[in-house]
């Protein structure tokens, strides 16, 4: 919201009670705005910044597939062999 390029906590629940107003209760955008800081504030700064929002909101489904993950452990397989 003003452009600093971080999310703090009255931000994020500035912009849940946009998307949800009238489906949930003030009480409840709160409970959610601490959930997401939680989860996502990775540094405990008390502010998102990009990286933690991207990491936060990727979906880690399509991101770590069976097949990724089995290459990145092969990677990292040989070059444990070699230290």
């Amino acid at each position: 919201m003003n452009n600093n390029g971080t999310i703090s906590k009255d931000e994020l629940y500035e912009a849940y009670k946009q998307i949800y107003a009238g489906q949930m209760t003030d009480a409840e955008i709160r409970q959610e705005t601490d959930n997401v800081m939680s989860r996502i504030d990775i540094d405990g700064s008390g502010l998102v910044d990009y990286t933690e929002w991207a990491i936060g909101t990727s979906d880690k489904h399509k991101i770590l597939t069976d097949t990724k993950l089995k290459k990145a452990f092969q990677l990292f397989d040989k070059v444990r062999s070699f230290t």
